[in-house]
């Protein structure tokens, strides 16, 4: 399991990032208490597990987020239409900084009395001396005292929902590293499964495939056929970043080959990525688990890096730490992009 201080990381990484994407969906650079409020409705963390067992969903904590400012222009004598949201552009962009009074709030989560979980983070969101956050759950019918109540009880009983959720064992065979990252999703199982399901939906919340050759998969689209075990395709990998920027990669590289492992509808999927233009690269195997959440569904997801050859080198060694980082971090990102089709739906 990861430490402390790596977990207290992880969050504040998965929590920004989720802000982060939120105030694009406004257009917004500056990104504030109120989408690092929604961020934690979305979280899978007890945090999140909490509010959304008051009754808070994404959808109505956005309403209720943009109601709060509505009153608050009016309050200054101004009567401007609500901005209307769009898609999450948060990877196409930049420029994203966090404003005086949500740095606060990170930085006292982030002082040494503090865990650095997201209870934390609700927790000084409340205290907020501005008292949005509290204004925001009041329309909620939400009281804080409740909030604080949940978060007690829920620190009292052994790894509730997991305080660093997100974050999951790693193992080491001499021919595979895997790694386990937990998110939420806020749709149905079905709705999450549907998705998952459809081959050429996949660069949607694959970030390493930029396009699916419709003609590969098999059984083809159209065909009335379910997808099972043994069903493949192929796509192409990224030739740009989100951003326009240009993606340095072997040629060898930029053809992907997927096989279906496993379909169990609709709690379980697994496939088995490769390179077929590059027979001596390691293989991924993804294994993603749904389970019913409250407002959505619990996502697990698990990667694994198959190498062709067992390798027992020095220098292999020295550089564990290294795929630790990277296995969490691809796990997450495709944790992130399925979470994200629908909440910049």
């Amino acid at each position: 399991m990861m430490g402390r201080l790596s977990s207290a990381a992880a969050t504040m990484h998965t929590l920004s990032m989720t802000a982060m994407e939120e105030a694009s969906r406004l257009g917004a650079r500056d990104t504030d208490i109120d989408h690092l409020f929604i961020a934690l409705v979305a979280s899978e963390q007890t945090a999140g597990q909490v509010l959304r067992g008051l009754g808070v969903t994404l959808a109505t904590a956005r309403q209720a987020v943009a109601d709060q400012h509505a009153e608050h222009l009016l309050g200054l004598g101004i009567d401007g239409a609500a901005q209307q949201p769009g898609p999450i552009v948060f990877n196409e962009t930049g420029g994203y900084e966090w404003t005086r009074r949500a740095s606060d709030v990170l930085n006292h989560v982030s002082a040494k009395t503090s865990d650095g979980s997201a209870s934390a983070v609700l927790g000084a969101l409340i205290d907020e001396p501005s008292g949005f956050i509290a204004d925001v759950l009041a329309r909620l019918d939400v009281e804080p005292r409740d909030v604080r109540e949940r978060l007690e009880e829920a620190a009292r009983i052994p790894d509730f929902g997991g305080e660093h959720a997100g974050v999951g064992p790693g193992t080491r065979t001499p021919r595979a590293f895997t790694r386990a990252v937990t998110g939420f999703v806020p749709a149905s199982p079905n709705a999450v499964w549907a998705l998952l399901t459809d081959p050429e939906r996949m660069p949607e919340w694959e970030e390493m495939l930029e396009s699916v050759d419709p003609a590969s998969i098999t059984p083809p689209p159209g065909s009335g056929a379910a997808l099972a075990a043994g069903a493949t395709w192929e796509g192409r990998g990224r030739t740009h970043a989100p951003d326009g920027k240009p993606l340095r990669a072997r040629p060898s590289l930029n053809r992907i080959s997927f096989e279906l492992i496993e379909a169990c509808e609709p709690t379980r999927i697994a496939w088995r990525l490769g390179f077929p233009d590059e027979p001596s690269a390691n293989t991924r195997l993804l294994e993603l688990k749904l389970e019913h959440a409250a407002g959505g569904t619990t996502l697990r997801a698990r990667i694994t890096w198959e190498r062709r050859r067992e390798r027992r080198t020095l220098q292999g060694w020295a550089l564990r730490p290294v795929r630790r980082m990277l296995l969490w971090l691809q796990a997450t990102k495709i944790v992130g992009g399925i979470s994200r089709v629908f909440r910049s739906a």
